[in-house]
């Protein structure tokens, strides 16, 4: 993602002047994450060829005010083939992209000239691609690079470092040779995982609509220099992820983060709402998507346990307008603000989605029913 992020950044000046809308590239880790590259505009999924390592890539994909799903374009391409890939989609959707308002995405070229004739432009164009010249110097780091120190590294990359176990220098990521396969995470607590490094622990940070407290960070901060290695990732549900946490001092973290008002996050222990930043801050938004979030979250609480049972890990996600920044067409339950009609007045009100799913198990999306 770095590689390919620095290669287009740098030529941003040529390229975003001449382009009908933005194109999101999405890369998944593995194959529980396939689901997201189904619902970007370029998506790479890694899979394994016998022994080679390599991606599919999927196109098209896109939520918003007329959701789509992707399709798989390649079965496999390998990883030199990744930035030309994304150079062909970048020239076709350039040259041939609808500029018209409301119908610049990609997907709609897609859907107007069918999966067939894009596709063949598609191959036409990445074949002229793959044959630059400068792709041939193009590397893409593979797992060995986090071996070998930060000469083996892409331009702008920096190496992960890891706490040492018992004056023991860790198992760096990717390594062939002493790598356990993930144990059973039943004797840890909901919302932490363990990592492939044995002894090491991935702990999941509930952060309530995305917003923490500048006590609750610092507290955070001290935390992850105490117990992991001084780094916490953001990630794309609004929590915060600690890694390289080691296993014996997981109670201990959870403890304090309880102290400090916050709570780990389980993937059954808790209705899951999401929402975008709404009329608060956003110009495009038509409704206080943060204020509903805020008390459906107050409000879902039911006192019979058998009821609150049905409601773990439920998803809710509201979205002040049809942009989709909440992802509500993937949630259980989907809010998007609008302003209807009623009658001769126009009313802020919310559309309803309902059974939009996001399969990890199985790496497969599906598009909430409007209601």
């Amino acid at each position: 993602a770095r590689a390919i992020t620095d290669y287009f950044v740098k030529r941003s000046d040529l390229i975003n002047p001449r382009m009908p809308n933005r194109l999101n590239i999405y890369f998944a880790g593995c194959p529980e994450c396939a689901e997201e590259a189904q619902i970007n505009d370029i998506g790479f999924v890694p899979v394994r060829r016998e022994t080679e390592i390599g991606f599919e890539s999927w196109v098209g994909g896109s939520l918003g005010a007329n959701p789509r799903r992707g399709y798989k374009m390649r079965d496999f391409i390998t990883p030199a083939e990744v930035l030309p890939v994304c150079q062909a989609v970048f020239e076709i959707h350039t040259k041939h992209g609808i500029r018209t308002k409301g119908k610049s995405r990609l997907k709609f070229l897609i859907e107007a000239w069918g999966i067939e004739k894009f596709t063949a432009e598609f191959d036409r164009v990445f074949a002229e691609k793959r044959s630059l010249p400068e792709n041939k110097h193009f590397r893409i780091p593979d797992s060995t690079d986090s071996e070998q120190g930060p000469s083996r590294l892409a331009q702008g990359w920096t190496r992960v470092t890891a706490p040492a176990m018992d004056g023991q220098v860790p198992n760096a990521p990717g390594m062939a040779e002493g790598i356990r396969p993930p144990a059973a995470s039943a004797s840890l607590p909901d919302g932490c995982y363990r990592q492939k490094q044995h002894g090491y622990v991935r702990v999941v940070l509930d952060v309530t609509l995305g917003e923490i407290r500048p006590a609750q960070l610092r507290t955070v901060a001290d935390l992850a220099r105490r117990h992991g290695n001084g780094e916490v990732r953001f990630t794309k549900d609004q929590d915060i992820e600690f890694h390289w946490i080691k296993a014996r001092h997981v109670e201990r973290l959870a403890r304090e983060l309880k102290e400090a008002g916050m709570v780990l996050k389980g993937r059954k222990t808790n209705v899951r709402v999401t929402a975008c930043v709404g009329t608060e801050f956003c110009i495009y938004a038509a409704t206080n998507s943060q204020g509903a979030a805020r008390d459906i979250l107050k409000e879902f609480r039911p006192d019979d346990p058998r009821k609150a049972d049905l409601l773990k890990g439920l998803t809710i996600s509201v979205s002040g307008c049809p942009n989709s920044c909440a992802k509500q067409q993937v949630a259980d339950i989907g809010l998007v603000g609008q302003l209807a009609a009623l009658g001769e007045e126009r009313r802020f009100s919310y559309n309803l989605s309902i059974c939009g799913t996001i399969e990890k198990d199985k790496g497969r999306i599906s598009i909430g029913e409007v209601v």
